[in-house]
């Protein structure tokens, strides 16, 4: 069937029925069309129905113009109706960056910590996350950024941002074992910042501070433990999705993308499937496992799939990242080294991340990025369990079951 978009088709989700609201306006314009003729005139027939818009929180991706727009919530048909709309949504928050299972130190335990420096110096790594403090133990290995744009420090972001960065540097922590050395040096953005994550615009305000670091740097492995608040659709794509596929189709690299943590709300709505960016065809997409132990299953807190097409399968692999039987240990966020207890998806992908180091410490420049992803699902751990919830199956536990796969 062939038919044009009905409004109803191009209005996603349900909206409130009264009060201001931001929305993300989804327009059919590139940028060159974008920035010549449609915004322009999207900005005109938006004032001719009495919606005063400046358009300048923008992205552009895939034949796509992603715009904010402030108008009531009894606007929203009026917006849809311009021609080259293709979808009108509530902007989304950012996701909760508090973890499934509540940090807590592990008492009476000594950690120590290697003191030797990355294994392999040439590879380029990036976190994007809530920052990590200037003098704490983890800038042995990490470089501390602040992203262009990004607002004062938030102590609950600054806990998030060490554990995922403990994360990707040593995995999962196993108390009676020495604390493993990094493959690579890492450098962690703060692009989170005391603002809200409820707040509606700093969802495109964190998606601009990761596009300007990664056009202004290249980095072989990026991590982002965080995202939308929002499942995906089958039918559309968000700005940071199109916006991060984009950049992984121009850029040799391998991108890791927590799945996020909503895997127990209602599977009848379709509020349990992987959150965005997850769904990028291009990114690897990492739910999590309740144990690392041989006997596993899906953490119930992870995000299940499938994708949209044509990325079906999604998550693409799952990897340890707590349960409230066994929680992901990190370093914590104090100055004096302590291991610290928390769990979700954060921790998973990062430390899959680190694996994925690992094969390129390894193997060097004889395997790109793409054949390096290839490995790490080659080599999951099949299960009885379907592909919308573990994907290919659970990362391999050690290197070496990776490299000899």
């Amino acid at each position: 069937e062939v038919s044009a978009p009905s409004l109803e088709d191009k209005i996603k989700g349900d909206l409130p029925k009264a009060g201001a609201l931001v929305y993300e306006v989804v327009l059919h314009a590139d940028g060159i069309e974008g920035e010549v003729r449609a915004l322009a005139e999207f900005q005109n027939y938006l004032a001719n129905v009495g919606v005063a818009a400046s358009l300048e929180r923008r992205f552009y991706a895939g034949g796509l113009c992603f715009v904010e727009v402030e108008a009531s919530a009894s606007q929203a048909e009026s917006i849809a109706a311009f021609t080259l709309v293709r979808a009108v949504r509530q902007m989304p928050p950012l996701r909760m960056l508090r973890p499934t299972i509540p940090r807590a130190t592990i008492p009476g335990h000594q950690l120590v910590l290697p003191q030797e420096a990355g294994l392999d110096t040439t590879i380029r790594a990036a976190i994007f996350d809530g920052g990590i403090p200037t003098n704490h133990p983890l800038t042995a290995w990490a470089t501390p950024i602040d992203a262009t744009g990004v607002g004062p420090v938030s102590t609950e972001c600054l806990e998030h941002g060490v554990a995922v960065t403990s994360a990707f540097l040593f995995g999962h922590i196993e108390p009676n074992k020495p604390v493993p050395r990094p493959f690579c040096h890492v450098d962690h953005y703060r692009v989170l910042d005391d603002v809200p994550i409820s707040d509606p615009h700093e969802l495109y305000d964190v998606l601009q501070r990761i596009e300007n670091a990664l056009a202004s740097d290249r980095y072989d492995l990026v991590n982002l433990s965080l995202g939308p608040e929002l499942p995906i659709e089958d039918d559309d794509v968000h700005a940071w999705t199109a916006v991060l596929d984009t950049w992984l189709s121009r850029n040799n690299a391998l991108l890791c993308v927590a799945v996020g943590n909503g895997g127990e709300r209602d599977a009848l709505t379709g509020l349990n499937r992987i959150q965005v960016p997850s769904d990028a065809v291009n990114a690897l997409a990492v739910g999590a496992a309740d144990t690392p132990d041989a006997t596993w299953a899906r953490a119930p807190y992870s995000c299940i799939g499938p994708g949209r097409s044509p990325g079906l399968i999604k998550p693409d692999i799952v990897e340890f990242g707590g349960s409230i039987q066994r929680p992901f240990l990190v370093v914590g966020p104090e100055m004096n080294p302590v291991l610290q207890q928390t769990g979700g998806t954060s921790f998973a992908s990062p430390s899959t991340l680190r694996m994925g180091a690992g094969v390129k410490a390894h193997f060097g420049s004889a395997l790109d990025l793409l054949a390096i992803r290839a490995l790490l699902v080659h080599s999951a751990e099949a299960s009885e369990f379907g592909r919308e919830e573990v994907g290919w199956g659970r990362l391999a536990r050690t290197l070496d079951e990776i490299v000899v796969s």
